[in-house]
């Protein structure tokens, strides 16, 4: 994960997740498809993925993360 970050121009692992979270996130606000998860959903399995592997990398979205994950728990 490393190499791919510099190799894309970031500094860490951590920006790298950083900015492509972010809309992810974002996009499952704005379109509220959190409403729609189960246990087994698709978007569901990639949000606890990005929670649970992203670290410091979400923290900047927390707020976002934690409406979701309120909603669509």
């Amino acid at each position: 994960m490393s190499m791919l970050a510099k190799k894309c121009g970031y500094v860490s692992i951590s920006e790298l997740h950083s900015n492509e979270i972010g809309p992810v996130l974002e996009s499952y606000v704005r379109d509220k498809t959190y409403s729609k998860w189960n246990k087994t959903s698709k978007e569901r399995f990639k949000f606890d993925t990005i929670v649970r592997n992203c670290h410091e990398a979400v923290q900047p979205f927390i707020d976002v993360g934690g409406k979701i994950h309120a909603v669509g728990a």
